[in-house]
């Protein structure tokens, strides 16, 4: 990832809320944020150039689903 802005595509259904948590590689939560009605089912986390690079783990919770990925800041 490079850049400011990570887009996440939770799926074609709507969703009535979302949080999504950003951790770095030792565990620590480096970011939270709450989504609520998100219709096109698409999730933007900006303001990222505060992380520094590095490995990072995204958590995406929506209802009883939990999705987790991984990205890389370069």
């Amino acid at each position: 990832m490079k850049g400011d802005t990570i887009t996440i595509n939770i799926g074609d259904a709507s969703v009535e809320k979302a949080q999504v948590q950003v951790f770095n590689t030792l565990g620590q939560q480096v970011m939270s944020n709450d989504y609520n009605n998100l219709s096109n089912g698409v999730i933007e986390l900006s303001n990222l150039s505060d992380l520094s690079n590095g490995v990072y783990i995204i958590n995406i919770s929506s209802g009883d689903a939990t999705t987790t990925r991984r990205f890389i800041k370069e």
